[in-house]
């Protein structure tokens, strides 16, 4: 599987220095729990605007990172909010939280070069 970071770029955006790594993995963990939680609050009231902007900004945050399956999952969210079946849009948030977690989980196993 691969992994859900592009672990020599973010070494590359972050020198290599580990503690600007885990600052930007904190601060990455923290806005997008927010907006996993926007997301989800926006699905329930079926708030097709409020969907896309949550994942618009996740979609960012994820591609400063280079957690590319997770702003491809974004990026979907945002695309299909408009018009998407809202049960489709819940199997893709479903996904998005998925990959959220990995990629989480792999940050806070890193070990900067």
């Amino acid at each position: 599987m691969v992994a859900p970071v592009d672990l020599e770029r973010l070494n590359q955006l972050t020198d290599g220095d580990p503690d600007f790594t885990r600052e930007l993995a904190s601060a990455f963990s923290d806005s997008g729990h927010q907006q996993l939680a926007e997301i989800e609050k926006a699905l329930e009231a079926s708030d097709r605007a409020a969907i896309a902007r949550a994942a618009h900004k996740l979609k960012g945050a994820s591609a400063n990172l280079y957690a590319e399956a997770l702003t491809e999952l974004a990026l979907r969210l945002e695309t299909e909010a408009p018009t998407g079946d809202i049960e489709q849009l819940r199997q893709v948030s479903a996904a998005l939280r998925q990959e959220f977690a990995r990629t989480n989980e792999f940050l806070s196993g890193i070990q900067p070069l």
